[in-house]
């Protein structure tokens, strides 16, 4: 006697040798569906069969490997925001400091800090460039907390320690423009002064 296979119904019906097999079979399309983990989040007699729940398990743990990926090359990528922001601010602070040099001319060391001054505001727009980026990843984050389709939390938590010290804080942001706009200032005094 041969094994035969038939459609009926919304399932899948496999007929062996002892008893039919009834399984319901789901296109997969490699994406989440949030409205389908949450009917199975609502509805737990949804999932029938250990094959179903075994699948689910597996989906879940793919997800929050998908989701810790995301995590990690976010830390990587504010690595490097940082380590091309320090290495201009190191040239601009190095041109600067060079600028005092006495034996320089006066109309050069006014264009020392001139330059010195146009790579600190060259870098804080490859900040501000590499923060929209971040900005992105951690948004994405946030949406796959908030849609429930990741069991881990962590810009959630990070979002609630943060809030109830944000008075206290000042961004990296904000930072940056109050020591550009002070960095321009003393350029424009020692210009104005002709020191």
């Amino acid at each position: 006697m041969k094994p035969s296979v038939g459609a009926r119904g919304s399932g899948l019906v496999i007929v062996g040798f002892a008893r039919p097999l009834k399984m319901v079979v789901r296109p997969s399309n490699n994406c989440i569906s949030s409205k389908a983990n949450m009917a199975e989040k609502n509805n737990p007699q949804e999932l029938k069969t250990p094959v179903e729940q075994a699948l689910n398990i597996v989906h879940a743990k793919e997800v929050d490997e998908r989701y810790l990926k995301i995590w990690s090359g976010e830390l990587e990528h504010t690595k490097t925001r940082w380590t091309v922001l320090t290495f201009f601010f190191s040239v601009s602070f190095a041109i600067f400091g060079f600028s005092f040099q006495g034996p320089l001319a006066k109309p050069l060391a006014n264009v020392a800090r001139i330059s010195a001054l146009i790579i600190y505001w060259f870098a804080y727009l490859l900040y501000s460039r590499f923060n929209q980026y971040t900005k992105f990843l951690r948004e994405y984050l946030k949406e796959l907390e908030d849609l429930e389709q990741t069991s881990l939390k962590l810009q959630t938590r990070f979002l609630q320690k943060t809030k109830s010290q944000s008075h206290r804080r000042i961004s990296a942001t904000k930072l940056l423009i109050y020591f550009g706009i002070l960095y321009t200032g003393a350029v424009l005094s020692l210009w104005l002064f002709r020191y």
